[in-house]
């Protein structure tokens, strides 16, 4: 114990003495400062130090080449294959490098925790100039895969390098002297490679390439490289054909073929014989072939059998988890019934194949679905110059900034001489004249049938619509009919004799509401009510509004068709009654650009029952003053333009990608 004269044994002290207490209780204080001064050092050391040396550590090791250091990030599991590089000085085996490059890609795509861009995305970047830094930076990745290719007669030589991006150092090379029989051996042996050079053992092993006969394999790379850029698929098509008469019994090319044929169009043909034999071939010789159960999940959609298709499409993930093709399709199908996954499925989409412009197209729409603007403006500036224009004028519209929305659709027509919803622009600013100018330009028949509806024409409105139908042939015309005729004609008997047959479906016996086709069913409603049905409209009623309700508590803004979920439900609490209800969603519909089409609701009877009423009255008058507002601006400017104007216009400086 600690004394005034020095330590002494305890039995040597008098316990109870005052020094003996106060010195006690001095060594209790030294203990506890001692004690708080380690718990502080050891919080400094965890939280501080501790960081600072892990990535003294990994950086140290990055800069060794050390890649079992990797940090396990979605970020660091990540890799670009770029084009590899045609080493004769003709150049004409370009399409063999590019095919070599493309054949490990889809390799190290297979695996399940590997991002690998898409070929698009890796590809486009071939001729701009950048650095591997620059190149990951853009595609938002941690690795590169690069090489050449030096082919002559039945030799080659393929040489590969990894590049770790970050450090722009190399992680592993090699070259190999083969054969061109032996190339999908090299295939084999350079994904293996990088498998193991990137040390992710999570990664599972290397998958393997199927071989043919070295003749058919030059076939398939040209096939690949003419289907890759679009621009001649009927020759893609041609060669994938060549190389199945050559062998019978290579899937990838029954799969490469498939996709093929659905092309770059969203809206693949369902009457092309080939498609559905062409992929069951591909699936009965490889059952797991992701390209080939995609090509067969956007086929089963487009034929309306969305679950089967939706499985299909999953199989395809999962088989491949950098199958942008079956993203982007899975969500497409999802476009109306859940906008929360389409916009999910369409940014996974885009991690893989950024820029590609059907899947930023799907990103901007996805994301304007959901209210995320900002999000939408910066997938649209990566379209071509046109289309872009047009998806951020619509972006523009759904903020209530008709001005700007205006503005973005001319800056398209002096790019593209296409000008898309402009007259729907002019239509909510009253400036009919100028309308009617632009559809003497060409224009969609529905964009004259509005304007014949506003000109107090309905029977001319109707017979557009019913006529674009017919001229178009489209599958849906019961639908678009039956639509025109409830807005327009007043013809409920006719609309729901229309829609009955459009909606119903095998095995019923009266149409039941399909949240993957909602949109129908709200006319239906109203042609039910108006037919002396009221309470199976009721009931139908009462569907859709939980449906838009549970997408509006889930952060849904709109439809894919342009019109908002308040929109919708202020004419549902309309049709059923409901005045204040559906005077309030006009209310929540307006500040999120919802209430531009205030026409609409003047002239459609799914709001006959506010007809006179002063506050419904009121929340129009409010909407048409901001959009007064807007169109002076325009006037003030010189911006209400015939389309000959727009085009002599000297310069036009303005920036659509922006709010």
């Amino acid at each position: 114990e600690l004394t005034p004269e020095g330590l002494k044994r305890d039995h040597e002290v008098d316990q109870a003495s005052p020094v003996s207490r106060q010195m006690a209780k001095r060594l209790d204080r030294v203990i506890m400062v001692f004690l708080a001064l380690a718990l502080g050092y050891l919080a400094f050391d965890k939280f501080v130090l501790a960081p600072d040396r892990e990535a003294t550590v990994a950086e140290e090791a990055r800069q060794a080449g050390r890649t079992e250091a990797l940090v396990e990030s979605y970020g660091d599991k990540s890799i670009a294959v770029l084009p590899f590089t045609d080493m004769l000085p003709s150049g004409d085996q370009a399409y063999f490098a590019g095919g070599i490059s493309e054949e490990l890609l889809n390799l190290l795509a297979r695996l399940k925790d590997l991002r690998v861009i898409s070929r698009s995305s890796s590809f486009a970047l071939r001729d701009d100039g950048l650095s591997t830094p620059e190149v990951a930076d853009r595609l938002n990745v941690a690795y590169v895969l690069e090489g050449s290719v030096r082919k002559d007669a039945d030799k080659v030589r393929i040489t590969a390098q990894l590049i770790d991006a970050r450090s722009d150092t190399h992680l592993w090379s090699k070259t190999y002297d083969r054969t061109l029989e032996d190339v999908f051996a090299i295939q084999g042996e350079i994904s293996a490679q990088v498998v193991d050079a990137l040390k992710i053992t999570i990664l599972g092993s290397a998958p393997a390439v199927g071989p043919t006969s070295s003749a058919a394999y030059e076939l398939y790379l040209q096939g690949l490289g003419e289907f890759a850029t679009r621009e001649d698929i009927p020759r893609a098509i041609e060669l994938f054909e060549q190389v199945i008469a050559i062998d019978p019994d290579y899937a990838p090319a029954f799969a490469s073929l498939a996709l093929a044929l659905i092309g770059s169009d969203e809206h693949v043909s369902v009457r092309d014989p080939r498609l559905e034999a062409t992929v069951n071939r591909a699936l009965a010789l490889d059952p797991g072939n992701s390209d080939a159960l995609a090509a067969l999940g956007r086929l089963r959609n487009v034929q309306n059998r969305l679950k089967e298709g939706r499985q299909l499409l999953d199989q395809a993930i999962a088989n491949n988890p950098n199958n942008a093709f079956a993203y982007r399709w899975l969500g497409t199908s999802y476009t109306d019934a859940d906008p929360v996954r389409y916009y999910a499925l369409s940014r996974k989409a885009y991690e893989v194949n950024p820029l590609d412009p059907t899947i930023r197209y799907h990103l901007a729409l996805a994301a304007s679905m959901l209210g995320r603007y900002d999000d939408a403006l910066a997938a649209a500036q990566g379209l071509p110059p046109g289309f872009g224009d047009q998806m951020a004028g619509n972006v523009h519209h759904h903020f209530g900034h008709l001005d700007r929305s205006l503005k973005s659709f001319y800056r398209a027509y002096r790019t593209w001489e296409s000008f898309g919803a402009l007259p729907r622009e002019l239509m909510m600013m009253k400036e009919y004249d100028l309308v009617a100018a632009w559809l003497l330009e060409g224009g969609p028949l529905h964009a004259k049938a509005t304007l014949a509806s506003i000109r107090g024409e309905p029977e001319k409105a109707f017979r557009l619509y019913a006529d674009e139908s017919e001229q178009a042939q489209y599958a849906n015309t019961d639908w678009t009919v039956g639509w025109a005729h409830v807005r327009f004609t007043g013809d409920f008997d006719a609309a729901r004799e229309l829609l009955e047959r459009y909606l119903l479906k095998p095995g019923q016996t009266v149409p039941r509401f399909d949240p993957d086709h909602w949109g129908p069913f709200i006319e239906y409603a109203l042609a039910l009510q108006r037919t002396g049905s009221p309470e199976r409209a009721a009931e139908l009623i009462g569907d859709i509004r939980v449906f838009i309700e549970t997408r509006v508590a889930a952060g849904v803004v709109r439809d894919a068709f342009d019109l908002n979920f308040q929109f919708w439900l202020s004419a549902l609490h309309a049709m059923s009654g409901d005045t204040h209800l559906a005077i309030t969603a006009l209310r929540h519909a307006a500040p999120q650009g919802g209430l531009t089409c205030t026409h609409c609701v003047r002239m459609w009877p799914h709001w006959d029952n506010l007809r006179g009423e002063p506050e419904f009255e009121r929340v129009l008058a409010e909407v048409e003053a901001g959009k007064a507002v807007q169109r002076q601006r325009l006037a003030d400017e010189g911006m209400l333009l015939t389309p000959e104007e727009v085009l002599q216009l000297e310069e036009f400086p303005f920036d659509p990608f922006v709010n």
